[in-house]
């Protein structure tokens, strides 16, 4: 009796230790690694700060959307190119690279035009990440990118 109180015990801990380890891990916060692009930026209710800025024909701006520290284990990442600026829409693609506050690469994807992309990802490290964002369309277009609420 007495050798199965104690494996009974130990499981509780273990299970109690991993439980506690995954909320700190839901709340720490990474310092960036990078400083802020020059581009237009304003701060968003939701998850931290968000980036948006006009990507060039056929060029490649970087935007800088911030994740606050928050509750929970998902956080969900958007990203959209919007042709704001012609009556037409332009045809092309939009290849976008996500890196974490660590510089490492998150995740990579390509999208249309007003096409908008949305990836929940779990326990995402809080920072600023840097948002690398290459056009293959022959005009201008409003890019943007937050982690949404």
């Amino acid at each position: 009796m007495k050798h199965k109180l104690h494996k009974v015990l130990t499981s509780l801990m273990l299970t109690m230790l991993v439980c506690l380890s995954c909320t700190s891990v839901a709340f720490a916060e990474e310092a960036a690694t990078e400083s802020k692009s020059n581009t237009e930026s304003s701060t968003r209710a939701s998850s931290g700060d968000y980036d948006m800025a006009t990507l060039p024909a056929n060029g490649t701006i970087y935007l800088y959307p911030t994740l606050n520290s928050y509750f929970g284990f998902n956080k969900t990442f958007y990203f959209c190119a919007d042709n704001t600026y012609f009556d037409e829409d332009p045809s092309g693609t939009i290849q976008v690279y996500v890196f974490k506050p660590d510089g490492i690469l998150l995740r990579y994807f390509e999208v249309g035009v007003n096409e908008a992309y949305r990836e929940s990802f779990f326990l995402p490290p809080s920072g600023t990440y840097k948002v690398q964002v290459i056009s293959r369309v022959n005009r201008k277009l409003l890019a943007s990118a937050l982690w949404e609420a």
